[in-house]
């Protein structure tokens, strides 16, 4: 076994959601946000979503997308790793439109969330304010499966959400969200789409890819499987298992019987 901080920016490590092992990209080793962890970031996406911004405030914070990473996308982790994840501030520029535009920060406690558009490209920005250091796994090669994640269900390469509010017009069109996809420029560079307004409307769907952080010391396999990935291996019992289980010694245990608890050790009555 190693610790988490061991592995290189861009391995692969596999953690389960709901049971199912899934591929995890260590994303960034800097401890970004001012917090000692490891920045992971999903491979690919299991679920779409629109933003569902009312009003004349766009923020991703209590947007549809933040209120399922906050309640419902941890419960599908081991409860192992549920309780390893380390709550950070993210930076997330919002903005008011009402005459002239108004824009403000805000930096909320978050344990799961997506990227911004400054933390891919390093260049987008929300009115010259960037939401966030950039993450050093899109410093590196533009390499087709950090910048195009595949929906699992279909194969197919998506469009994928950032928490960067559209930064520039009136009305509507200044309410939108930065998406990211496949769109090379002239120099062959992949780059946030921005230029279709109609596509930036926060209730079309687009895909969710979770980034959440862990700690350094998370132990991991030594070597990778087949799949070229690093593994975890849980303590706690899969997500809806039935039974009774006891925790004795750092392992979740099923129980075979009833169990009592005593001078800190569970035995079996």
């Amino acid at each position: 076994m190693q610790a988490l901080n061991n592995l290189p920016v861009g391995a692969r490590l596999k953690l389960r959601e709901d049971g199912v092992q899934k591929q995890f990209f260590v994303a960034d080793k800097s401890g970004i946000y001012g917090v000692t962890a490891i920045t992971m970031m999903r491979r690919d996406i299991a679920r779409t979503d629109g933003m569902n911004i009312y009003g004349q405030c766009a923020c991703y914070h209590e947007t549809r997308i933040d209120y399922y990473l906050k309640d419902h996308y941890p419960q599908l982790l081991d409860a192992d790793i549920r309780a390893a994840l380390i709550t950070v501030q993210p930076n997330t520029w919002g903005r008011i439109t009402s005459g002239d535009s108004y824009y403000y920060q805000m930096a909320l406690d978050k344990k799961v969330y997506i990227p911004s558009a400054y933390e891919l490209d390093g260049t987008t920005s929300v009115a010259n304010r960037t939401d966030g250091p950039r993450l050093q796994i899109f410093a590196g090669p533009a390499l087709d499966h950090l910048w195009e994640p595949v929906l699992e269900s279909t194969g197919e390469t998506i469009d994928w959400w950032t928490r960067t509010v559209y930064g520039s017009g009136t009305g509507s069109n200044g309410w939108q969200f930065f998406r990211k996809r496949k769109e090379n420029d002239s120099s062959g560079n992949y780059v946030i789409n921005s230029a279709d307004s109609s596509a930036r409307l926060p209730e079309n769907f687009r895909g969710i890819r979770p980034m959440f952080n862990l700690p350094y010391n998370l132990q991991v396999s030594d070597t990778v499987d087949s799949d070229g990935c690093y593994t975890y291996t849980s303590t706690a019992p899969t997500p809806g298992a039935i039974g009774l289980y006891v925790k004795q010694s750092g392992s979740w245990t099923q129980a075979s019987g009833m169990y009592a608890k005593q001078s800190g050790s569970w035995n079996q009555a």
